[in-house]
């Protein structure tokens, strides 16, 4: 599924994620669907890398519903300004904004 959007996903360098957002001492886990969890003690962010398909996500653990995924600059890019006015992203913009190529 991944590999139809991946043209529209920034790339950007994962370990320089992991050790922005998760702290130099990460710790990996594998989840059931074979992605990779990057995470630590002092930190509620985790990275989830996709090694199938090559791509990262930085999840925001602390926050709730459904978009908890954050930018590389730590924010939740849920909404744009388009001609002066705020507006929601769609569900397609706010993943083109919170998946990385690398």
């Amino acid at each position: 599924m991944a590999n139809g959007y991946k043209a529209n996903w920034a790339t950007d360098d994962l370990q320089s994620a992991i050790t922005k957002f998760v702290g130099k001492d990460a710790t990996f886990e594998l989840s059931k669907s074979g992605k990779i969890i990057w995470k630590s003690e002092s930190s509620s962010i985790e990275v989830i890398q996709d090694p199938l398909n090559k791509y990262f996500r930085i999840l925001d653990t602390k926050l709730t519903g459904k978009r908890n995924y954050i930018d590389l600059n730590g924010n939740v890019p849920n909404n744009k300004v388009v001609n002066g006015k705020t507006t929601g992203n769609s569900q397609a913009e706010y993943n083109e904004l919170t998946h990385y190529n690398y």
